[in-house]
């Protein structure tokens, strides 16, 4: 679906150094449900909000890397836990529908 996208940016090239983020394990927390979602959604936030403020006590060119990277991570993050919350939205509507949609089971007598 994005071969075309990256096809192009391939034949331009990297307009600068690229920026590789660790994510650590998104299957862990596809797993650990919409609490641990949420949970590590906060720590993302909570990192980027520390970084902001080491930024702002010493403007250096390392917290500023520093702050990018936590900025870089915490939408990352923000990305995938909106897309499992959509997920799980989708798979309880769907479970609901097939509910409705089977007819009651007749009593024998």
């Amino acid at each position: 679906m994005l071969g075309w996208l990256y096809r192009r940016l391939r034949r331009r090239g990297p307009e600068g150094r690229p920026l590789i983020l660790e994510l650590g394990d998104l299957e862990g927390l596809a797993r650990s449900g919409l609490c641990g979602c949420l949970l590590a959604q906060e720590k993302a936030r909570l990192d980027y909000l520390a970084a902001h403020e080491a930024y702002r006590r010493e403007s250096s060119e390392e917290r500023l890397r520093e702050l990018t990277e936590r900025l870089a991570h915490l939408q990352s993050v923000n990305a995938v836990v909106s897309s499992l919350i959509n997920e799980h939205a989708l798979e309880k509507l769907i479970a609901d529908s097939r509910e409705e949609a089977e007819p009651p089971a007749r009593k024998s007598r």
